[in-house]
């Protein structure tokens, strides 16, 4: 699409991509943001196709809901309502997901072959 002025700078964004990818899989590994294992992370894989991206954050007594739309916008809000029904969508999309953080080292490693198949795939097409 001509973003790239050459090809070394696109495949260096794949050396990038697949850096990013392996430091996610250590920490998924080790269930922790942080070397210490002080910061929990959990990752999670769903088969669902989720048609937007959504996050709900809890500070004290309020809740706030984070909902992209049109590629690069972002709806805010702390209606109530909104945000507990969000809330709830996502519980029932992480129920319906397999944990691949700290348990599941088979599922884990799948999950990060296919990664990095898509990351070679495309360097494939780049060169």
């Amino acid at each position: 699409m001509g973003f790239f002025k050459t090809k070394a700078e696109a495949l260096s964004i794949c050396d990038l991509i697949e850096d990013e990818t392996n430091i996610l899989q250590k920490k998924a590994a080790g269930s922790s943001k942080l070397p210490n294992g002080k910061e929990n992370f959990t990752l999670y894989r769903s088969e669902v196709m989720v048609g937007n991206n959504s996050i709900v954050v809890n500070i004290g007594d309020t809740k706030i809901s984070y909902v992209s739309y049109n590629t690069f916008n972002v709806i805010t809000t702390t209606n109530r309502d909104f945000v507990n029904e969000n809330e709830e969508w996502l519980k029932n999309l992480i129920k319906k997901s397999i944990l691949i953080s700290g348990v599941s080292e088979k599922q884990r490693n799948q999950f990060f072959k296919i990664l990095k198949d898509k990351i070679d795939g495309l360097r494939e097409r780049i060169r």
